[in-house]
């Protein structure tokens, strides 16, 4: 299970399923390669699953676990080996499933955007589906979509993917 706490509300939830993690380690890797040490697209620090303690000035009032995460390098020390980051990120993913789909949607999108995340990406493996989101004057706006046959310049990495990688044949 995996716990997240927002407004003081506890949500648990199911451990992803094996094609969620695929597809979230495909696209992590997808985005990989571009820097100095070969990890992370030039300029960000992504995570897998990296908790997140939010929401000063009590940081336990909002705790939240993005399928994977970036910052822009120029806005995160050096990261040590925390078990969580207190530093919003500037880019989310999250893996729909299921049993997350709608409390994705609804309630952690809601919630980065108060938050201020400046991007989201949304990854529907039953839809085969990809759809970006960048938050301008504190709503969602949707400015890419792809599916499996689309090879696409991601924002905000500008990195181009073929979406088939993530989703396979």
């Amino acid at each position: 299970m995996t716990a997240e706490l927002i407004g003081g509300e506890l949500f648990v939830l199911p451990r992803p399923a094996f094609r969620h993690s695929r597809i979230a380690g495909r696209l992590f890797r997808s985005l990989g390669s571009r820097d100095a040490d070969g990890d992370d697209p030039a300029g960000w620090v992504l995570g897998q699953e990296i908790e997140l303690h939010l929401g000063r000035p009590d940081p336990r009032s909002l705790v939240l676990v993005p399928d994977v995460s970036g910052w822009r390098a120029d806005r995160v020390p050096e990261i040590e080996d925390a078990v969580a980051i207190e530093v919003v990120p500037d880019w989310v993913c999250e893996v729909l499933s299921p049993g997350n789909a709608r409390y994705d949607r609804l309630t952690k999108m809601d919630r980065y955007a108060a938050l201020g995340v400046r991007w989201a990406w949304l990854v529907d493996p039953a839809e085969r589906l990809l759809e970006v989101y960048e938050l301008v004057g504190g709503v969602w706006t949707r400015v890419q979509t792809g599916g499996p046959d689309d090879t696409l310049v991601v924002a905000p990495f500008g990195v181009e993917v073929r979406l088939r990688a993530w989703f396979g044949a």
